[in-house]
């Protein structure tokens, strides 16, 4: 047998070595995958785009967006999260180039306007062992979860909100062991969908399926027990316990640490149970329910909740407001609760609320007037009290609130003159106190609000001339001061208010423009009507429909 000679030993080495390095990652990174990500690339770019500038060169675990791990070079994470250029239209990827990624941990697509059948873009990612995240939220996915979904032991994140999934919500979802978080929102999932399947899930802390107008969610009978510790579940928008009386689900009183809950948008019936305020830490949305009877049912027993955000808006709920709110609820920094039928006094304790930036009471039955603690101190920006029967003067004398942004008091009982202490918040932007009672000399009390966009105060009883103090707004979108007994010419300084002037807005002498409510989940629109009507004085109006 013939030996072999050092020298042919050494070619064969170098052989093997630059083989390896041919094929593998020599560069830091495997051609197998940089190829595919150049390719992604490309299509995410097409037809002319700059996305992934650094996406360039042999070794891609140095590009942005990528990363490697560091002992096998293979590619972990990829997030592309917002690359698509929106002018360049939809994006129908090759989904196969994703599948090149075998030891794929993260993947990040959401907000790509990726327009496809989602079953195949999903399948791509079934046979990733150890994928962990899976973020493709806000596309234009279609079609049905395809069932590989369920076999991905090591999955830990689903995103897949903000879609166009349809059929559906499979109880293949219940086998992902590992899962942590699952968030199927905002899709056209149907059909009749059990939360007890998700029971066996114990690592589940997050669970979102709002917004699924066709789908019905079930959690009754309560006879299966959770083995998960939820800290956030939102079902608004589902049908929830359509078929059990739109009851409250029974479930959550077993959820200690719940930091938010949302059930709005269901039609759930009965009284807000007191445990709720307890068991949820941070966000409570109950919105356009049905619910009735008192705000609190035991005040007594209570202590105090650590809750943040507090809707509960377009309900039946009735009563007085505990004297004590502010005590009890010492963290609310944004308090929801128009449309419902509360009554008596806004208690003093509002004011206790030092981190308070928008309370909306506006739509119910109060009456008495706006306690002096609540202007005074804090973080208030938003405060509406519209329709109610509250009465004396539009604010305490002395009230500083000194980051105001929007104020409306509109449909009271207001009286006196506008307060010179207003003039303390110097970035009003709205302010809105139509029909009311309020008098006064308009051109010596109205304070000048270099902010101001939207200023409302018509079908009052104000009089003297219109005040030379609008010249200094000039931001001011929107002006009624109609319905008063203003009298004397338009200034002419009026028509250097430079937003008044936009072309695009004017039409045959009128101008028309629309009002966004400025608060969250914003969706009301004023029409207004700039016209001029001829009276004794020949006076301009602008006037608000």
């Amino acid at each position: 047998m013939r030996m072999e000679t050092p020298f042919a030993y050494a070619s064969m080495v170098l052989f093997i070595v630059v083989s390896c390095c041919c094929c593998c990652c020599c560069h830091g990174c495997l051609e197998v995958e940089r190829k595919a990500l150049l390719q992604i690339k490309e299509s995410i770019n097409y037809p002319n785009g700059s996305a992934l500038p650094s996406w360039a060169g042999k070794n891609c675990c140095e590009w942005r967006k990528v990363k490697c791990d560091p002992s096998s070079s293979y590619v972990e994470i990829i997030d592309l999260k917002k690359q698509r250029n929106a002018s360049f239209g939809k994006w129908s990827p090759n989904a196969t180039l994703f599948s090149q990624f075998k030891n794929l941990v993260e993947i990040y697509l959401s907000d790509n306007m990726i327009q496809m059948n989602g079953s195949h873009m999903l399948q791509a990612f079934c046979g990733m062992e150890f994928l962990e995240i899976l973020n493709i939220h806000h596309n234009l996915l279609e079609g049905v979860l395809p069932a590989c979904l369920g076999n991905m032991p090591s999955l830990r994140v689903l995103g897949l909100a903000r879609n166009q999934f349809t059929g559906e919500i499979p109880s293949f979802l219940s086998n992902l062991s590992s899962v942590q978080e699952i968030d199927v929102g905002s899709n056209l999932f149907d059909g009749v969908v059990s939360l007890s399947m998700f029971s066996k899930l114990s690592d589940l802390n997050t669970l979102i399926l709002s917004d699924n107008k066709q789908l019905e969610v079930e959690t009754e009978p309560l006879t299966w027990v959770p083995s998960f510790q939820l800290s956030s579940l939102h079902l608004a928008k589902c049908n929830l316990n359509k078929h059990h009386g739109n009851m409250i689900p029974s479930f959550i009183s077993t959820q200690l640490y719940l930091g938010e809950l949302d059930l709005s948008h269901n039609s759930l019936k009965g009284s807000i149970p007191t445990w709720m305020f307890y068991n949820v830490s941070n966000l409570l949305e109950l919105k356009n329910n049905m619910f009735s009877g008192q705000f609190l049912q035991q005040p007594a027993d209570f202590k105090f909740s650590s809750l943040e955000v507090l809707d509960i808006s377009d309900n039946n709920v009735h009563g007085s407001l505990p004297d004590n709110f502010g005590e009890l609820f010492p963290y609310l920094t944004l308090i929801h609760m128009s449309n419902n039928s509360l009554q008596g006094n806004i208690p003093p304790s509002f004011g206790e609320m030092l981190r308070l930036e928008l309370l909306d009471l506006s739509n119910n039955n109060l009456t008495g007037e706006i306690p002096q603690n609540l202007t005074v101190k804090g973080e208030l920006k938003y405060l509406i009290l519209s329709n109610n029967s509250l009465g004396g003067e539009m604010l305490p004398r002395d009230c500083n609130l000194t980051k105001l942004k929007s104020l409306q008091l509109d449909r009271n009982h207001f009286t006196g003159a506008i307060p010179a202490c207003l003039s303390n918040s110097p970035d009003l932007e709205y302010l809105d106190i139509r029909n009311n009672h309020l008098s006064g000399n308009l051109s010596s009390s109205l304070p000048i609000f270099p902010e101001m966009k939207v200023l409302l105060l018509g079908r009052n009883s104000f009089r003297g001339h219109i005040p030379k103090q609008l010249c200094q707004m000039q931001k001011l979108r929107f002006l009624d001061i109609s319905n008063s007994s203003l009298s004397g010419y338009i200034p002419s300084c009026l028509n250097k208010i430079t937003s008044w002037k936009n072309p695009s807005l004017s039409s045959n002498g009128s101008t028309l423009g629309v009002v966004i409510s400025p608060f969250k989940n914003a969706g009301i629109k004023i029409r207004v009507v700039f016209t001029t009507k001829y009276n004794h004085m020949c006076t301009r109006v602008f006037h608000l429909l």
